[in-house]
């Protein structure tokens, strides 16, 4: 853009916004930071490209940006304004001042595994927001995956929308296609009528395996070069790039990187899911039993499963004796091993087990064996020097699982691993997870030990502020089926945990944003709003703080 061009686009502007500098371009735009005049903030301005502003229209192009706003997800970048300037065409959205996923993948290559997963989930769940509302990106690349903390959001929602819908007026012979080609599916590149929301699972089955094998599936000097791959070749399997990744996960990558429409997933949210279950190690086992547990709710299930526990129970007894009873599955014994020959050695290793213990408590669908029942038992036993004597403490109690802290003191650090183990069959779940960590950050790295064995979302221990167990576990549920999307499972168990614990902030603070992410009425999350302000000392953060002070002021009518 020329000085002139940035002359007219400034006084286009006016006095609502003032340009500040180029953060970036592209095939379609550029993008500038700018100085919110009337809200008094930073912000993101997009301008198209002349020769698409004319393509599309001031009429359609705004008609277009408008349907886009209506998304409000907490992985899609809002939009916040749009118009016209001169002859550009614009829209606003936040500035996000971290990185793109392109940025990342440029630094490191490859990502870990755990973290490919997580972003995939993450996006999988905008997709999945966005084609209920019958919006398809169409350009899903790293270049569109910005991040603030360790949260995704997708960017450029619209653009694309408002471009298919001039396709056959020419827009092709601008050189100005819809879509990246490296992330295209095969029906978006050759231009095929019949296009929905199955080409963004393609794309980001590609975003998927670049993060874990570095590059995309398919690559090329032009479009022509990698759409003729596509059709020759299937993409190189991703466990050939990544021993770590299982057959499970790779599987996944697959089915959305068919060439046939009706071979990839259906929609995002299966997409998403299926990559929740393949996960590996003892996340499969144990998030598969989480999942069946929170099935197995309905009064005619639970009756029959009682009536069959009583029937084993008594076979059991009469064949094979009190020893070999059934175990109860939902509950689990703590147990902790020290690396030092006495406990004392580390003040940090008993810090490490009290913070274990404390999240373990919170483990959705799980019991923690009481501890003087464990007491009394070790006490009868024997105190427990190893695994094998955990072991057998659990299966005295009748329990079927031991989750195993192991810590080992490390000069003004301390080494702490956790590992889920079958009583039946004396053997793990599935491998250890280990993490160093020092006393400032020993509460939050031991959380995420405990989410990362038990398959829960990274954080959502560490975001609780309840002393009440119940109201703990029922925010927890609440937040995984919110992240699953599943918008009135999430708030019933929100409710739960407020109606456990009036003065929950987070649980309160979460029901509201989940009712003014749905289009409530304000009135209607109001209330978990108050609560939320009046007890804001508890939330984990300032952000969480303005965001309730935020929520309360909307639904009173008196926001900006």
């Amino acid at each position: 853009m020329t000085n002139n061009d940035l002359d007219r686009l400034a006084a286009g502007l006016g006095d609502r916004y003032r340009l500040v500098s180029e953060l970036g371009r592209g095939g379609m735009a550029t993008v500038y930071l700018a100085d919110d005049l009337k809200h008094e903030r930073q912000v993101a301005i997009k301008v198209l490209k002349p020769e698409l502003a004319a393509v599309l229209g001031p009429d359609r192009f705004l008609r277009e940006i408008k349907i886009a706003a209506q998304l409000n997800h907490p992985h899609i970048i809002a939009l916040y304004d749009s118009g016209k300037a001169d002859d550009f065409l614009y829209y606003v959205m936040p500035y996000v001042a971290g990185e793109s996923l392109r940025q990342q993948l440029d630094r490191e290559n490859q990502l870990p595994v755990e973290d490919a997963l997580r972003i995939t989930r993450q996006v999988a769940s905008a997709l999945s927001y966005a084609h209920s509302m019958g919006i398809v990106h169409r350009d899903i690349k790293p270049e569109n995956i910005l991040f603030t903390g360790e949260e995704a959001l997708v960017t450029d929602f619209g653009i694309a929308r408002a471009i298919s819908q001039v396709e056959g007026e020419g827009l092709t012979l601008t050189g100005l296609a819809v879509g990246t080609p490296s992330y295209m599916a095969p029906e978006q590149a050759a231009g095929s009528e019949h296009q929905d929301q199955r080409v963004d699972i393609y794309a980001l089955g590609c975003v998927l395996y670049e993060m874990l094998a570095g590059a995309p599936p398919f690559t090329g000097p032009n479009l022509e070069a990698i759409v003729r791959r596509r059709q020759v070749e299937t993409p190189t399997p991703i466990t050939v790039w990544r021993s770590a990744i299982t057959p499970e996960v790779e599987e996944v990558v697959m089915k959305a990187l068919a060439i046939v429409p009706a071979d990839r997933f259906s929609t995002a949210g299966h997409m998403a899911r299926a990559l929740q279950e393949s996960a590996s190690g003892e996340r499969t086992a144990v998030g598969e039993l989480l999942r069946r547990l929170r099935k197995v709710k309905r009064i005619a299930a639970a009756a029959l499963i009682a009536m069959g526990v009583i029937l084993l129970a008594f076979l059991a007894g009469r064949v094979f004796g009190p020893s070999e009873l059934a175990l109860e599955q939902d509950m689990v014994v703590f147990g902790a091993i020290y690396a030092a020959t006495n406990r004392e050695d580390s003040l940090l290793a008993q810090r490490a087990e009290e913070d274990a213990y404390d999240a373990l408590q919170q483990v959705p669908d799980y019991t923690v064996a009481e501890t003087t029942l464990v007491q009394d038992t070790r006490a009868r036993l024997g105190e427990p020097k190893n695994t094998d004597d955990w072991l057998d403490i659990a299966r005295d109690l009748g329990y079927a699982r031991v989750f195993l802290l192991f810590t080992e003191p490390k000069g003004d650090s301390v080494v702490v691993s956790g590992q889920i183990w079958d009583v039946g069959s004396r053997k793990p779940t599935g491998p250890i997870y280990r993490v160093e960590t020092d006393g400032e950050n020993l509460r939050l790295s031991t959380h995420e030990l405990v989410e990362d064995l038990f398959g829960l979302p990274t954080g959502v221990l560490s975001l609780n502020g309840s002393a009440n167990l119940d109201a703990q576990k029922a925010f927890i549920l609440g937040w995984i089926a919110r992240e699953e999307w599943n918008l009135d499972e999430a708030e019933r168990h929100f409710i739960d945990a407020t109606d456990l614990d009036h003065e929950y902030a987070r649980a309160n603070l979460e029901l509201a944003k989940l009712r003014s992410w749905r289009g409530d009425r304000p009135s209607n999350w109001r209330l978990p709003a108050e609560r939320a302000v009046a007890f804001e000392h508890s939330l984990p953060n300032e952000r969480e703080r303005s965001l309730a002070r935020a929520l309360l002021a909307m639904s009173e009518g008196d926001f900006p």
